[in-house]
């Protein structure tokens, strides 16, 4: 049921990226990488860990001003983890 619902935003959210995705370099990538793969442990995975560590990095990501490019990789992690957060798994 919750994956169902989200398959309509998740697939205009993808069409947005995908024309984006060759403007974001691997200093976007490293710094949201770092932001969001921080945590660790068996509750790392659970939906509201995944849903606190997507809150966390983007506080992070407003406080130090990141680039456009940043924010659109952030997005791109964030659709990836939608499904884990419905409790669906990561896809």
């Amino acid at each position: 049921m919750a994956e169902a619902a989200l398959e309509e935003p998740r697939a205009a959210l993808r069409t947005f990226l995908t024309s984006r995705e060759g403007l974001w370099h691997d200093g976007d990538e490293n710094l949201v990488r770092g932001l969001l793969e921080g945590w660790a442990g068996a509750e790392a995975d659970r939906p509201a860990a995944v849903a606190a560590r997507l809150l966390a990095a983007g506080q992070e990501l407003v406080k130090m001003g990141a680039r456009r490019e940043a924010w659109w990789f952030y997005l791109w992690e964030m659709e990836s983890l939608l499904a884990l957060v419905a409790g669906q798994g990561r896809c």
